[in-house]
């Protein structure tokens, strides 16, 4: 028995040894792949829902050069972009935006911030395009609705000044 004693206690040596090396390899939170990316996804909505556009910007421009076709990000980029007056810069990552999503309803919203970037330029039958494009996705989209409707208005005046 002493030697059958000596092999497994020599087992549970090697055991316990493999165990701590295991633990010990096990990557923290801030190692695992895409982990931080997530994080700038986070605090560039939150920095948004802040006020705090220069923040979302950097946040969201960070993101995107480690995944630069992602949707969220290109919307979350324009929407900083739009908060800090900057309408046409906004419109490249919207049309990005538009262009990526898959979703309706998300693909709808980009519409509808597109038209909203051409009204701050007061590109009126550019603004009605985008707000119908959102319709045809989200035919409940008040907002949307609502701006198409205010769009065609300016529209109207403006071609009402030329004549």
């Amino acid at each position: 028995m002493g030697k059958m004693a000596t092999k497994m206690e020599h087992l549970r040596l090697n055991f316990l040894l493999l165990s701590l090396a295991l633990l010990t390899a096990v990557p923290t939170q801030a190692q695992i792949p895409g982990l931080k990316s997530y994080r700038l996804l986070r605090d560039g909505n939150r920095a948004l829902k802040e006020a705090q556009p220069m923040k979302a910007d950097s946040a969201f421009s960070l993101y995107l050069k480690s995944d630069p076709n992602n949707p969220y990000a290109q919307m979350g980029l324009g929407n900083a972009l739009y908060q800090q007056s900057k309408p046409d810069s906004a419109r490249y990552w919207f049309e990005k935006a538009a262009d990526s999503f898959n979703n309706p309803e998300h693909k709808s919203i980009a519409h509808h911030n597109l038209g909203n970037t051409f009204m701050k330029s007061e590109k009126w039958a550019d603004a009605a395009q985008q707000y119908k494009q959102a319709l045809k996705l989200q035919p409940d989209s008040e907002k949307s609705r609502y701006n198409l409707q205010y769009a065609l208005k300016k529209l109207k005046l403006q071609q009402q000044h030329l004549s």
